[in-house]
């Protein structure tokens, strides 16, 4: 009776250990397949919202262009200061990587990305340019 007991719990031991070997693999395997997902669906959202600035500033910078070589003046420094603003956010976006690179640090470089659009966004809506 006893080498009947014996047998069931090695059976018992060994199914468990042959299923945890199978787990861990498959969801080895799994947490591939998410990670390259999400990966995916990040990657996506960074692109929309630098081409949103991108955009934004490709679109505004012509504003630059209205009267800053006809006689200057206050109106002309400031468009023209939003030009070179809108250059500079165009610039960060375009030196943003396009592919994941160990040493990259993309983090700084998305919040300079930001925070270059926020200095443009603040001076056309002082200069009275509508945003929507």
């Amino acid at each position: 009776m006893s080498d009947f007991l014996d047998s069931v719990l090695s059976l018992e031991s060994s199914a468990v250990s042959s299923a945890s070997e199978v787990g861990a693999a498959e969801g080895k395997g799994q947490a591939v397949v998410d990670g390259r997902n999400l990966g995916e669906m990040k990657g996506w959202e960074l692109g929309l919202e630098l081409g949103f600035m991108k955009g934004a500033c490709l679109e505004w910078m012509p504003a630059g262009d209205d009267g800053a070589g006809g006689g200057g003046g206050e109106d002309g420094e400031a468009k023209a200061r939003i030009r070179r603003l809108c250059e500079a956010v165009v610039k960060a976006v375009d030196a943003f990587p396009r592919e994941n690179l160990e040493g990259e640090d993309t983090e700084l470089k998305l919040q300079v990305a930001r925070a270059k659009f926020r200095v443009v966004r603040a001076r056309v809506r002082m200069q009275g340019v509508d945003l929507e």
